[in-house]
């Protein structure tokens, strides 16, 4: 019978400390400031500050003093049974009896309440805003932003600019009755390309690569080149992957396996070639000037009787030298054989040559006329 109360007093009695124990915990002297000590005199609390300096005056015989400063700059005196002093310009929690003599604010202290406030280095202070760099990083960021969007508007605006070359239109598949207008020379097609720079289908048929195919118009004509694992084909036939293959305007391209399929429709609007297009292509020919020597005197051999004469002979008459006589003469011969032109080193004689008739002035092509060389 004394076993079993034995047992039952000891198991309340832990209950009750396992209740009284929080409570006490609860009731552990508060931190206060020195200036409110007088609302705590004769009561236990904790104050936290600096140690200054050893206050003789106010020491007793087994007690020492000395002034505790907390971070307020209001200053209280300690008065303690320790054996030492503590360390002194030493952040210190002090647990002891406010009190005041004679005016006077006394924090009176076992020995072994005064423990330092930290265990180690004071903790780190936070750093202080800085308020500029905050700034400057936002400011950044938002130009961050600027620049790429007017890189989206500049892409979109020279992309509106390009004349229409064809155009693309799913004609089934998730993506049926989509219509794309094809403007630059090399366009991408796939599920993973940029709507910026190229076609871009939906995720609806996972037969479909990322980068499925590539559209280029080079020279009037339409390339297909295919780039997928999944392949494309035209009218049942497999295009070989990663070759240029032409293809026709309003050919039916399948792509992948469950059942999309394209349509590519040409223009008579041809792109405007690219910088790169314009490097390769050859330079105009400069414009030359040729000057042919001045046309010469009229050899005497030259002649021709009204029945000869034919129709060209009657033109050059027209548009004869300005340097002949009036009685047509032949003007003096140059001396200066350098001076003379090309083509007074050669005589023609028409009588070497039979007279052309009206038969051959029709298939043959425009005779030879020196003054509209000249």
């Amino acid at each position: 019978m004394i076993g079993r109360r034995t047992i039952a007093a000891g198991f309340l009695l832990s209950l009750l400390l396992a209740f009284v124990a929080p409570a006490a915990r609860a009731q552990e002297a508060p931190i206060v400031r020195v200036r409110d000590l007088s609302r705590y005199l004769q009561k236990v609390v904790t104050v936290q500050g600096r140690t200054g300096y050893i206050a003789e005056r106010y020491e007793q015989p087994g007690l020492h003093a000395f002034t505790l400063r907390d971070d307020y700059n209001d200053q209280v005196i300690v008065r303690t049974m320790a054996k030492d002093y503590p360390v002194m310009g030493v952040t210190y929690r002090v647990t002891g009896w406010a009190t005041r003599e004679k005016g006077v604010l006394f924090l009176d202290t076992l020995k072994g309440n005064i423990v330092p406030a930290y265990s180690s280095a004071p903790p780190p202070r936070a750093q202080p805003f800085n308020a500029p760099l905050l700034l400057g990083i936002a400011a950044a960021l938002a130009s961050l932003a600027a620049l790429a969007a007017l890189i989206v508007v500049v892409v979109r605006v020279r992309a509106r600019a390009l004349p229409e070359w064809g155009e693309m239109t799913v004609a089934s598949g998730p993506d049926k009755g989509k219509t794309m207008s094809l403007r630059r020379r090399r366009i991408p097609l796939g599920r993973g390309v940029s709507a910026l720079r190229g076609i871009r289908l939906s995720g609806g048929d996972t037969t479909i690569s990322n980068l499925h195919a590539v559209l280029q118009y080079r020279n009037g004509a339409l390339y297909y080149i295919d780039m997928s694992r999944n392949g494309s084909r035209i009218g049942g036939e497999r295009l070989k992957s990663g070759a240029p293959t032409r293809i026709n305007s309003g050919d039916l391209i399948h792509l992948g396996t469950q059942g999309t399929v394209i349509i590519v429709r040409l223009r008579d609007v041809a792109p405007t070639p690219g910088f790169w297009d314009r490097l390769r292509e050859p330079a105009p020919l400069a414009e030359q000037t040729v000057m042919f020597p001045d046309q010469p005197a009229e050899d005497p051999s030259w002649t021709h009787t009204p029945d000869e004469a034919p129709a060209h002979d009657e033109h050059a008459a027209a548009h004869a030298p300005a340097d002949q006589d009036g009685d047509g003469s032949d003007p003096p011969e140059a001396t200066d054989m350098s001076a003379r032109p090309l083509f007074s080193f050669v005589s023609v004689s028409p009588r070497d040559r039979p007279a052309p008739s009206p038969a051959d002035h029709a298939d043959s092509p425009e005779p030879w006329n020196e003054e509209e060389v000249a």
